[in-house]
C-alpha cells in the first residue's frame, strides 16, 4: 500500500513494494540514450550488455561525439548520430530529440547493464505522474583501490523528494538516471554549459533535477534500477576529478539561486551542514581532502553566479 510522508498526510507510492504490471505502463515507451566519445570498445561493450538485458527497452540511440578513427561502428537496429559538437549535455539533448519514448533512460558509455536492471521503471512513472526523475546505483566494478579509482553510487534504499526540503534525500549521477520526456520538454533540456566536455566537468543532473522539482515534478532514487561502472582512473587523476565534480556542483546550485529559484537556498543549507559534520553529499566515493573540495565548491559557485544560464536543447 501507500507510504506516508512525515511531513503530511498526502499518501506517495513506496518505491519498495512489489508492484503489479498495469496496462498503462506496458503501453508506456521506453528509449535508452547513450552518448559517447572516443571509447567504441567500451560503447560497444554497454550496448551488448542493454541487448542482453534490457527488453523493456523500445529504442536505443547512440550520439557519438568521437574524432574520425573512434566512431562506433554501431549496429543497425540503433538509431545512431555522429556530431561534431561536444559536451555530454548538448549529446544528451541532441539524443533525446530523437527520442520517441515517453520515458528517457541515459547510462553512460563506460557503464553496463544486467537483466531486471528496468523492472518496474516503466511502472514508477505510469503509477506517480508528479515523478520527473529517477537516479539509480552505479556500482564500480571490482578493482584495486591502491591502483585505481572507480567513482560510484551506491545506496540501499529508495528515497523520494517532492520538494527541496526534501531534496538532500535523493542523490544522483547522470551515469544512471531516468527522466520523463515531458520534463525534459519544459526545462528546455539539459545546460550545454555544464557536464563533462564543458570548463565545469559535471553538475549538469544536478542542475538539471533542481530546475525539474521547481516545476513542482517529484524526484526518486531507486537501488532496482543499476548500473556496472568500468571507468576507472590513476590516484594521478583523482584531483582534478574530484574538483570537477564539485565546481560542477557549485556551478548548478548558484546558477539556479541567480536565475531566482530561491528555494534552492534550503537545499544548499541541507549540503552545507552535511558537509561541515563530515558526510558531504555529490563525493561519489573520491577520497580527496575537504579543502579541495571546498575550494573547487566555491570556484564553481562564482562561476554560476556569473555565467549566462544557456538552458536551451542546444
Amino acid at each position: 500500500g501507500p507510504s506516508w510522508s512525515p511531513l503530511d498526510k498526502t499518501p506517495v507510492p513506496s518505491l519498495a513494494t512489489p508492484l503489479v504490471v498495469s496496462p498503462r505502463s506496458l503501453a508506456m515507451k521506453l528509449s535508452l540514450v547513450l552518448v559517447t566519445r572516443n571509447r567504441p570498445e567500451l560503447a560497444r561493450q554497454a550496448l551488448d550488455s542493454v541487448t542482453r538485458s534490457s527488453s523493456q527497452v523500445d529504442q536505443v540511440v547512440v550520439v557519438d561525439q568521437s574524432q574520425p578513427g573512434q566512431l562506433l561502428q554501431a549496429p543497425n537496429d540503433i538509431d545512431y548520430l555522429a556530431i561534431c559538437e561536444q559536451g555530454l549535455s548538448r549529446g544528451r539533448n541532441r539524443g533525446i530529440d530523437l527520442a520517441r519514448g515517453e520515458i528517457i533512460v541515459c547510462i553512460d558509455d563506460d557503464c553496463t547493464v544486467q537483466p531486471g536492471w528496468l523492472d518496474d521503471l516503466k511502472r514508477r512513472f505510469s503509477d506517480c505522474p508528479q515523478l520527473g526523475l529517477v537516479f539509480g546505483q552505479v556500482i564500480p566494478v571490482a578493482h584495486d583501490p591502491a591502483q585505481v579509482v572507480i567513482p560510484g553510487l551506491v545506496f540501499k534504499k529508495s528515497s523520494l523528494a517532492r520538494n527541496f526540503a526534501e531534496r538532500i534525500r535523493v542523490e544522483g549521477m547522470g551515469a544512471c538516471m531516468a527522466l520523463r520526456r515531458r520534463c525534459w520538454e519544459r526545462v528546455s533540456g539539459f545546460d550545454s554549459q555544464l557536464g563533462a566536455g564543458t570548463s565545469l566537468c559535471a553538475g549538469e543532473e544536478l542542475d538539471f533535477s533542481l530546475r525539474v522539482m521547481a516545476l513542482g515534478y517529484w524526484i526518486s532514487n531507486e537501488p532496482r534500477f543499476q548500473v556496472f561502472h568500468h571507468g576507472s582512473r590513476s590516484h594521478e587523476e583523482l584531483a582534478a576529478l574530484a574538483r570537477g565534480y564539485w565546481q560542477g556542483t557549485g556551478a548548478a546550485l548558484f546558477k539556479n539561486l541567480r536565475a531566482g529559484r530561491l528555494e534552492v537556498g534550503l537545499y544548499l543549507a541541507q549540503l552545507a551542514l552535511r558537509f561541515f559534520v563530515g558526510r558531504s553529499a555529490h563525493n561519489h566515493g573520491l577520497p580527496v581532502s575537504r579543502l579541495l573540495r571546498l575550494q573547487a565548491f566555491l570556484q564553481g559557485a562564482a562561476k554560476g553566479m556569473c555565467y549566462r544560464s544557456l538552458e536551451v536543447k542546444s
